[in-house]
């Protein structure tokens, strides 16, 4: 049983495990911010899954890209 929906930050959302987490946290009603690096489609990913859902490219391991 769900209480409240959430939003979660999922990174490498792209593919792979990152990319099944979105589909199944989406589908369950929370807000996604998806998070990949620039050139993986993770906007496009976003996009698709529609309102209110975010893509973000950027790569966590740069404390640059986090703080922009």
């Amino acid at each position: 049983m769900k209480l409240a929906a959430r939003t979660v930050i999922i990174t490498g959302a792209a593919g792979g495990i990152g990319r099944a987490l979105v589909d199944i946290l989406a589908a369950d009603g929370d807000t996604v911010v998806a998070v990949d690096l620039p050139g993986s489609g993770v906007v496009e990913l976003a996009r698709d899954l529609g309102s209110p859902h975010v893509g973000l490219e950027c790569d966590v391991s740069r404390e640059k890209d986090m703080l922009s």
